[in-house]
């Protein structure tokens, strides 16, 4: 028995829809509260990869991918590299690559709407996001205009 009733239980039975929940509603919590990119990329991404095999497994993909396709192979190369230099700690040690935030924005709109189809409902947190502007109800116009914020025309 736990002394802390606060404290979490000793073994936690998983399913990959909680981990992808919760890790992207703590992403969102913490892009709220204005903390580290880093923490939200990471949260956002590894979010994302669970929605998209849970999506891709009944016919609802996340369409992070197709986006990210649809820009140049430069900017293809550059989101992907930081996605992945940030999970492997031996990676490019001496490296300093630049990363744009709006990259995990982007993972964070995506698995909301992942989740959303696979559960056809949003949590409070996923609502607040979306309340918060970020996304237009056109994500198609949505995607571009971020990158062209980012990268000028054609991405």
């Amino acid at each position: 028995m736990n002394i802390d009733p606060k404290a979490p239980p000793m073994v936690i039975t998983l399913t990959k829809a909680e981990v992808a929940q919760w890790q992207l509603e703590t992403a969102i919590w913490i892009w709220f509260h204005y903390g580290d990119p880093i923490s939200i990329l990471t949260l956002a991404s590894a979010s994302n990869n669970c929605y998209k095999a849970l999506g891709g497994h009944i016919g609802k993909p996340s369409r992070f991918e197709d986006w990210l396709k649809s820009k140049s192979r430069a900017f293809q190369d550059r989101a992907r590299y930081v996605i992945n230099w940030v999970k492997h700690g031996r990676q490019d040690m001496k490296k300093k690559p630049n990363y744009h935030p709006i990259i995990g924005e982007i993972l964070m709109l995506d698995s909301i709407e992942c989740h959303n189809n696979l559960h056809e409902s949003r949590t409070p947190l996923m609502g607040s996001l979306k309340v918060d502007d970020l996304l237009e109800r056109d994500r198609t116009r949505f995607f571009n205009k971020a990158s062209e914020r980012l990268f000028g025309r054609g991405g």
